[in-house]
């Protein structure tokens, strides 16, 4: 049944959302303040999930997306929304969260971080399809790929790498259902698996005169344009005499704040990323930076101060009750939480920002991931 609906606004997860007859209604591809209708895809409890299937009255900030794909790729979910209404968008979503989940309601002005919305991606999961002898992503919420000629997101390297992947890809073994691939400034390709004249297994990212060693399915912050800026962030904030960097990768922000403390530890469970970490402090004369194997919770666990700072950048589901305990335990003088998800950050800082504990001295959006609903945010804590 089709229902005619008015989009309020868009929620964390990227959807429009509207009153229906029977409830709350999602709707996929929507933009604040249009009339459109709508047909029901699913429910769940007395929540409805819908798609347009007409726009009745289209919003101004609607526009028609640049890539021939949109629409069909699951990567991009807001390229049919105006660029600069995506940022503003974001930091909504971002406020509203820190309200709902973490029941903050007084928070500094949010600083809004932004660039180019195109070519601006340096990592990519690439899904193979054989039947139709094609290299793209999945179609949102399916495990079907949707082939593509190439992706106006990525930096020129990839894409060619795209493009070279889909030529070979009649000669790969069978079992190979994905590729993971990385862009290195040095303009080689990593990825896991490596193909034979087209990837390398590990390739260099120079960031501000650091030079990362990445391998093909190595976390690394994605945003060609912005990675630099993301990672002067807290280190123009913080300083002193020891720094603990929790989920620390391969190393990105413990680099960048090095030169701000006698001691830097970084904990990763991932082994091949400490040994990354550790090649980059070595190769860089960073005697004072160490990298351990370790989760943040074990570490945690028998870790004693005194801390000038911890840096957390937890992946999606956010902190462990076990880590934010851990935290207030070693209670450090300022607290740096990078997230990727802006309800498990506001539900994190929501617990870590109690009376006599810290408080919220700065906000900064950073949008790594342009005509995608997704957002990074870091914000900054100090002990009261």
């Amino acid at each position: 049944m089709a229902l005619m609906l008015r989009i309020e606004k868009l929620v964390h997860g990227g959807l429009g959302i509207a009153r229906g007859p029977k409830g709350t209604v999602f709707v996929s591809g929507a933009v604040p303040g249009e009339l459109v209708e709508v047909e029901v895809t699913g429910r769940r409890a007395s929540t409805e999930f819908a798609r347009i299937s007409r726009i009745v009255e289209p919003a101004a900030d609607r526009r028609t997306p640049f890539c021939p794909h949109a629409g069909v790729c699951g990567g991009c979910d807001w390229q049919h929304i105006r660029y600069e209404r995506q940022v503003a968008l974001k930091r909504e979503i971002l406020l509203e969260c820190f309200r709902r989940q973490g029941k903050l309601e007084r928070l500094p002005e949010i600083e809004v971080v932004s660039a180019d919305e195109k070519a601006y991606r340096m990592r990519a999961q690439l899904k193979l399809d054989r039947q139709r002898s094609g290299v793209g992503f999945y179609e949102r919420a399916t495990n079907t790929v949707a082939p593509i000629e190439s992706c106006p997101l990525l930096v020129p390297e990839l894409d060619r790498f795209v493009a070279g992947l889909r030529a070979r890809l009649a000669s790969l073994p069978r079992d190979i259902e994905h590729v993971k691939a990385i862009a290195g400034t040095d303009g080689a390709v990593a990825s896991l698996p490596v193909i034979r004249g087209l990837s390398v297994a590990e390739t260099a990212i120079t960031v501000a005169g650091t030079e990362f060693r990445v391998s093909g399915d190595s976390f690394f912050q994605n945003n060609l344009f912005l990675v630099e800026r993301l990672g002067q962030w807290p280190a123009e904030r913080v300083g002193g005499q020891h720094c603990l960097d929790l989920y620390g990768g391969a190393g990105f922000f413990a680099a960048f704040v090095a030169p701000r403390f006698a001691d830097v530890c970084l904990v990763e469970e991932v082994p091949s990323l400490v040994r990354l970490a550790g090649d980059t402090f070595r190769r860089h004369g960073l005697n004072h930076c160490r990298a351990v194997h370790a989760t943040a919770e074990r570490f945690l666990a028998s870790a004693t101060g005194p801390l000038d700072c911890v840096i957390a950048d937890p992946p999606r589901q956010g902190l462990d009750r076990a880590v934010v305990d851990g935290i207030r335990r070693l209670a450090p003088q300022t607290l740096v939480y990078v997230s990727c998800d802006p309800a498990t950050l506001a539900r994190d800082v929501g617990l870590l920002v109690t009376p006599g504990a810290y408080t919220v001295a700065e906000v900064a959006l950073f949008d790594l991931y342009p005509n995608t609903h997704h957002l990074e945010s870091v914000v900054l804590m100090r002990r009261q």
